[in-house]
This record gives structure tokens, sequence and C-alpha cells, in this order.
């Protein structure tokens, strides 16, 4: 099952919410679903780039910050963290959830799980 997997967390860092987001889609992934983690960009980063996957060559730095290679697929959505970025995510994420096989959108944010749910996700 394809599954999308939203979070308003700065990613990657060592705060907690990063690392149990990273270890919930590592767990979805070795059960055989693909994970899509879906994160807002630094400044630093293009809107929409794909960041890690198991081919990845920043998977190491990957490994090394949170101790194991990914098996999921990290995709940024917008270039910073700001105010009212929810609704924003939770516009994109139905947009995607619309485009493919998505089985499940797992989030721990309410508004990014709404529309896909409303949609039958």
């Amino acid at each position: 099952m394809r599954i999308l997997f939203p979070t308003l967390a700065r990613f990657p860092t060592d705060e907690a919410p990063a690392i149990q987001v990273a270890n919930m889609a590592q767990a979805f992934s070795e059960l055989g679903h693909r994970v899509e983690l879906i994160v807002p960009a630094g400044p630093e980063a293009r809107a929409r780039e794909p960041v890690g996957d198991a081919e990845s060559s920043s998977s190491s730095a990957f490994a090394e910050r949170f101790g194991f290679r990914p098996r999921f697929r990290i995709v940024r959505l917008s270039r910073s963290i700001h105010r009212g970025q929810s609704y924003l995510h939770a516009l994109r994420l139905h947009r995607m959830a619309r485009q493919g096989d998505v089985g499940l959108v797992f989030s721990r944010n309410l508004r990014a799980c709404l529309l896909p749910a409303l949609r039958g996700v």
C-alpha cells in the first residue's frame, strides 16, 4: 500500500518529533508499504525536491543521524515553515492523494488528513 505521511515538524533534526516520525515511516516501510514522508523544506531546499530514499546519496548522512538507512521517500512541499502552512499542506496533500494509488494518509496533523479522508482515503 502507498502511504502518505505528512508532518509539519522540521526535518531532519535531532528533535523528538522528527525522530518519532522517521521511526514510524521506517516501520511502515519495513512492513512492505511504499511510504512518502511529506515535510516542509528549509530555506536552502527547493520545493517538491525528493531528499531521501534507500538509493539516495544522502542516506548515509541520514543513517548517521537516525541510526538506520531510510526505506521511505522524503518529499518537501514548501520552502519554509510559516503560520498557516498546515492549511496549504492539506490542499497539496489532497491533490497528491487524488493523483495515485494512495491507500492511507497517516499524520499527527488533523488538517493534513481531513480532505483526503473526505474523499475516502
